[in-house]
Parts: structure tokens; sequence; C-alpha cells
């Protein structure tokens, strides 16, 4: 008997841990606040592991709230960078008012720091490398400002601007604009979480020759001249595009900033 039971209180304990063990995921921190998203911590085997799991989400989530102090600001009816905007005031740890130069402010603020979540009322927001980079969208779908941080509390949410054409050599990149994916002759897919097979994209070769999704070409001479403020003639419409690297998912990744005076359009190529 006194076998017996102590096989059966093994059995018991091993169903007790057994039943202890969760997981889960955590949500792209690259995802914009304009599409909704669900996300779940994992859950810890026990107590401890359960308090060591809850200071490493608070670390990683503290690395990840609003850094930037200074935004290069663009904006879609003029080229160039948007004169008198961009300064960070009255900034805490998730928010911070972005100054629009002559047309107001707006405040930037986290929602949720684990997919990093955000809002700009009234605009819609799209965001990139934890708010490094960014674009704000009239609720009627037009794409207004994309703003890239020149300056941030973290050096690692700090953009590099690209002077060379090695920076952007053997890359690949997919537009957005209007807070969203853009397809191919169809404009807006309405929805930044995924780019799709019918995203417009621009390809560069490995000496900086750049094609897009429309069969336009860009020589590697015409990106070099684009890199010093040059317009380039894109999709038929004189276009300013500037470069820069931003740290995302932990490595330097390109984006670019287009703006068509043509159009009258502001958008933002991106690596994923």
């Amino acid at each position: 008997m006194k076998s017996k039971y102590g096989i059966g209180l093994i059995l018991v304990a091993a169903i007790l841990v057994t039943a202890g063990c969760g997981g889960g995921s955590t949500a792209d921190p690259g995802s914009s606040s304009s599409s909704s998203s669900s996300s779940s911590v994992a859950s810890a085997s026990s107590s401890s592991s359960s308090s060591s799991s809850s200071s490493s989400a608070a670390s990683s989530s503290s690395s990840s709230l609003l850094s930037a102090t200074q935004y290069d600001v663009f904006k879609n009816s003029s080229l160039g960078l948007f004169a008198g905007a961009g300064a960070i005031s009255a900034k805490t740890a998730t928010s911070g008012t972005l100054s629009l130069g002559t047309d107001g402010s707006v405040v930037l603020n986290v929602t949720d720091p684990i997919t990093y979540a955000m809002n700009a009322s009234p605009f819609t927001i799209l965001n990139r490398a934890n708010s490094s980079a960014i674009m704000l969208c009239t609720s009627g779908g037009q794409s207004i400002y994309v703003g890239i941080a020149s300056a941030a509390s973290q050096v690692s949410a700090q953009a590099t601007p690209v002077t060379t054409i090695s920076g952007v050599a053997s890359q690949k990149l997919y537009y957005t604009e209007a807070c969203s994916y853009f397809a191919q002759g169809t404009g807006s897919e309405h929805q930044s979480l995924q780019h799709s097979a019918s995203t417009q994209w621009i390809s560069f070769d490995g000496s900086g020759n750049a094609s897009f999704s429309d069969g336009s070409t860009l020589t590697a001479a015409q990106i070099t001249s684009a890199m010093s403020g040059s317009t380039v003639s894109v999709h038929s419409e004189t276009t300013r595009m500037t470069f820069y690297t931003l740290m995302d998912s932990g490595s330097p990744r390109l984006f670019i900033v287009s703006q068509s005076s043509t159009a009258g359009t502001v958008g933002l190529y991106v690596w994923n």
C-alpha cells in the first residue's frame, strides 16, 4: 500500500507540473495602429519564471516606446523637408507633441508598448521601426506627412541619411501611401500589416540601378543624383526621393521617402 500511494503521488505531481506549462506569441512591433491585431504574451511555467518573463517583457517594452526627439518631416504638397516642423515637445516615455510647423501640431501616443500601436488624432497613422518612421493620413485616406526620426533619446532609433549608392544596392522595398500598402494599378490595399503580390515595389541591383514594379527604371547615376536632392522621373511624375537607414527588427533597414509634385503625394518605401 505504501508503495502504491507513493507512485500515485508522483503521477499527480507530474500532471500538475505539465498543466503549469503554457505558451504564446507577441505581435510584430512594426505593425501600424491603422490595422487591428491581437497578441498574447507567453505564460511562464512557474511563479519564479513568470516574474523573470515579466521583467524581460518590461525591459523589451521600455526600449520600444516613443524615442524620437526630432523628425525630418515631409509633406505631400511640397518637395523636400517641411520647414519648421519636426520638433517633439511635452515628451514622455509613451507620447510627445509633434510640431507640424505652420500646420500646428499633433500628439503622438503609444497605446500598446507590445504591439507598438499608436494614435495621432485626428490622423490615422502608419509606423515602422518603433515610430522612427511614421506616416500621418486623413480619415479620407490621404497621406499628408511622413516623419523620419533624425534625433532620438536612444541612438538605435535615430535615422542615418544614405548618401552613397552602396547603401541601396541589392535591396527591395515596398510602397506605402495613405497609411496602407499600395497596389500596382489599383491604389490602396487598405491594410499595412503585410505587403501582397500586387504591392508596388522598387528593387536595386548590386550596382544600385533601380527597377519598379511597373517597368520604370532609374540608373545608379540617377539614384546618386536623387541622393543629392535632385528630382527624378518616376512613373512619369517629378519625384523627390530621400533615403535613410533605420534599425528595425535588429538590423539596419533602408527606407525611402517619395514625394511627387505632379500628383501631390507623399509615400514611404519600407522593407517589410
